[in-house]
This record gives C-alpha cells, sequence and structure tokens, in this order.
C-alpha cells in the first residue's frame, strides 16, 4: 500500500505524488503531511486537482 510506504519511508524523505487517481493521490498527500519530518511534499496535477484538493483539505 503506498501509504504504508509513507509511512515507513525515513526521517527527511521527499515525497513527489503523481498518478492519475485523485483518491490515491489524496490518500498519499494526507499520509505525507501528517510526518513533521519530510523534506518535501509535493504533487503534480491540474488546475481543477488543485481545486478539489483545496476545497477536500478545509
Amino acid at each position: 500500500m503506498p501509504e504504508a510506504i509513507v509511512r515507513d519511508a525515513p526521517s527527511g524523505a521527499a515525497f513527489i505524488v503523481l498518478t492519475h487517481d485523485h483518491a490515491l493521490d489524496f490518500l498519499i498527500v494526507s499520509e505525507a503531511l501528517k510526518r513533521d519530518d519530510a523534506a518535501y511534499v509535493g504533487l503534480i496535477g491540474s488546475a481543477t486537482k488543485r481545486a478539489v484538493f483545496a476545497r477536500q483539505w478545509r
């Protein structure tokens, strides 16, 4: 499971998410943002994806 990989990654890991599945992207990014030791969390997507994610995180 991708979220388990995020949880098990070493301190200082960088996460770049770019899948074709919005739900999977949301799951992975949410797990990465829960960490306080990630060096970087990035998400590649369209303006529509950004708007959807922004609404979900409010």
